[in-house]
């Protein structure tokens, strides 16, 4: 991982890469699904390239093909267990996670949920949901993303982006990490201030959250009387997660439940689990009663082997 070279706010994977007898650099975004990429050399679409270490530049041996266009598909080891295969043709969509059996996969959550994130480090929160880009969400994000680059301040602070927190008419807000401090509709110009105040440990006053028609400043967000006066459960945690971070999923307890499915191996215990939960069907589609139970306990065989395998994005390219 190369944290001296980010994308998405993260190190990237970095690689060198070989095309028709030449060599350069090639950095993948670090996280799981996402397009972004940077090539020292431009790579025409359709090449296939062989890839190999920055340090020791040692090729790297693909043992499998790409179910898609049949060139080497890279596997890539995980911290935590399982892999991550890429296409090495370029614009080819396929890429797959591989999380091998109960103890991976156990143990890529347990890591996950384990690192967490660092106490204290400064996190800017942008609400990017449908009204949030429809405000200008977007272009904070752009202006932010460059002001941390530009400044060097990945190492510093944390960006987040999140879905709709609720307060549309006051977007596009960013809500800062730790002291909660809510800033709403900022500017493109706002935004650096923002950023140096929250290393600072410092409000911006004048950005502060005010009631229409009042003086009084929130300096923090659970004061507002929009946030004070009601109690979250379903979205209660969508401020904690990034959708484009899978990170983010794990560490809310995301995948557990298959974790325990594979662990556990009794296809009797998913089947009885399914129907203490009490699941309804549709009687237009099962000609069942309404309110009553679809399905019943009917004997599964044996689950082949303990391994899940996801594509991820498919259609989206890998490194275009």
């Amino acid at each position: 991982m190369d944290a001296e070279h980010p994308i998405d706010d993260h190190p990237s994977c970095h690689f060198t890469i070989r095309h028709e007898g030449e060599e350069s650099h090639l950095w993948l975004s670090g996280l799981w699904g996402s397009p972004h990429v940077e090539l020292e050399r431009e790579v025409p679409d359709g090449a296939i390239v062989e890839f190999a270490c920055p340090h020791c530049r040692e090729t790297l041996e693909a043992s499998i093909l790409c179910p898609s266009c049949e060139a080497p598909l890279l596997a890539l080891r995980l911290t935590g267990g399982g892999a991550a295969s890429i296409c090495s043709r370029r614009g080819c969509p396929e890429h797959l996670l591989d999380l091998e059996g109960t103890t991976d996969l156990k143990n890529h959550l347990d890591s996950l949920t384990a690192s967490g994130r660092p106490p204290g480090k400064p996190t800017l929160v942008l609400c990017a949901g449908t009204a949030g880009q429809a405000s200008g969400a977007n272009d904070v994000l752009r202006v932010a993303k460059r002001y941390i680059l530009e400044n060097g301040l990945h190492d510093r602070i944390e960006l987040r982006i999140t879905g709709c927190q609720g307060f549309c008419e006051m977007d596009p807000f960013v809500v800062i990490e730790p002291g909660r401090n809510l800033y709403p509709k900022i500017g493109m110009d706002d935004v650096g201030r923002i950023i140096d105040a929250a290393l600072e440990g410092n409000v911006v006053e004048d950005l502060l959250y005010r009631e229409p028609g009042e003086e009084k400043l929130y300096e923090n967000k659970e004061e507002i009387p929009f946030f004070r006066d009601q109690v979250r459960t379903i979205l209660g945690r969508n401020e904690d997660l990034d959708p484009l971070r899978i990170s983010d999923y794990f560490r809310q307890g995301g995948y557990s439940s298959l974790a325990a499915v594979i662990e556990r191996n009794d296809p009797e215990w998913i089947v009885d689990e399914v129907v203490k939960a009490g699941l309804r069907g549709w009687p237009a589609t099962t000609g069942t009663a309404r309110g009553r139970p679809t399905w019943s306990a009917t004997p599964m065989r044996e689950i082949p082997a303990l391994s899940w395998t996801a594509p991820s994005s498919r259609g989206t390219p890998t490194w275009s």
